[in-house]
């Protein structure tokens, strides 16, 4: 059994350096676009061959799965959506959207964001979504997500605690993908899911 963990395209929002939004700004418009058109996958990317896909409900994670396979073997679940970062509290300073999507996960780590997923909530969605991949990996072989940067890494930690060894360096950019095995079987049963 395989899981692909795959980041989704480079998302449509527009970012010139001269333009400044505050948080509430950049976070409700990055939640709803979808990819560039001209963000495709990579060829390493489409060599994976997953027999089964799944996405986030967001439209950035959407879009880039359908670029992938189109419709027919696509699954779609908000259980994967990114990290909810919450808005920080910066008292409406502006900055460029591109130091947004830095400032929002610093912000959130250190717990100044209102209205932000909590970390023990997002490991808890984590671990859920780890069963959900790895009971399709025991039915498919070899499951992709395209989800996102911050959650996948959570999911990532949760499949490496459950025996799931990771094959090369994790690829975090848009497009790229790290590839995680089952641990071997013992008594017939994978950690986390059957074999």
């Amino acid at each position: 059994m395989e899981i692909i963990l795959a980041r989704h395209g480079r998302p449509r929002v527009y970012q010139p350096s001269n333009i400044r939004q505050n948080a509430a700004e950049w976070l409700a418009q990055y939640d709803v676009v979808g990819i560039r058109e001209d963000s495709l996958p990579m060829q390493d990317l489409l060599a994976e061959g997953p027999n089964l896909v799944l996405a986030s409900s967001l439209p950035r994670s959407v879009e880039s799965a359908r670029r992938l396979v189109g419709e027919s073997r696509l699954l779609v679940d908000p259980l994967f959506r990114e990290v909810g970062f919450g808005i920080a509290y910066l008292g409406g300073l502006r900055f460029p959207a591109g130091i947004w999507s830095l400032i929002a996960p610093l912000f959130w780590l250190l717990g100044w964001c209102r209205g932000a997923e909590s970390r023990q909530a997002v490991r808890a969605r984590a671990a859920r979504s780890a069963d959900l991949l790895i009971a399709h990996a025991g039915v498919c072989g070899r499951v992709m997500l395209v989800g996102h940067l911050f959650f996948n890494w959570f999911l990532a930690r949760e499949l490496r605690r459950r025996g799931w060894r990771r094959s090369g360096l994790p690829r975090l950019g848009y497009w790229k993908s790290t590839r995680y095995l089952a641990p071997e079987a013992t008594n017939g049963e994978m950690a986390g899911g059957r074999s």
